[in-house]
């Protein structure tokens, strides 16, 4: 495969060129690697948890999954979807995802996923992990809402994971 030689071609941006002058063929300087883990653990059950966490007129609320003593957990996404009543409308609210070792409660990765509004009321967040994380016992996948206010109304919220699980 003959390649441009131009400064924006595909060698440029591998960056690629070396002692004043690119490769004439592609495959004389890379080698392409393909990531075939996805096929392989694609024969083992998905698995979706979801959990109902009521804003019960307060400012902060979470949610936890554990994975369990002698599992491995492939973290593939995790989201949220709720309803506010519609006094409720001018509040702020970020979902948070973070993931919790077992050892110290301290230490967490959060991970702000990207925010969306549905509708007037609609409110959630949702993210895909690529590539998947995994987790193994004990480890927790915590969510977390905060908001600007309290809620006036009670609102529901549907909090959920989509996963592998492996036994160790």
């Amino acid at each position: 495969m003959q390649l441009q030689k131009g400064p924006l071609g595909i060698l440029g941006w591998f960056a690629l060129k070396v002692t004043g002058r690119n490769p004439p063929v592609f495959s004389d300087s890379v080698v392409p690697v393909v990531e075939v883990g996805d096929n392989y653990l694609a024969t083992s059950e998905l698995q979706i948890q979801r959990q109902a966490v009521a804003l019960l007129l307060a400012v902060n609320t979470g949610a936890t999954f554990v994975v369990p003593n002698g599992k491995v957990w492939r973290l593939i996404a995790a989201g949220s979807f709720g309803t506010n009543n519609a006094a409720d409308n001018a509040l702020v609210s970020v979902d948070q995802i973070a993931l919790l070792s077992p050892l110290s409660t301290v230490f967490s990765v959060p991970i702000v996923l990207g925010p969306y509004q549905t509708g007037a009321n609609g409110r959630g967040c949702a993210g895909t992990f690529r590539p998947p994380i995994f987790l193994p016992s004990g480890w927790t996948v915590s969510w977390s809402r905060n908001q600007s206010a309290a809620v006036t109304v009670t609102a529901n919220v549907q909090v959920g994971i989509v996963y592998q699980e492996f036994d160790l």
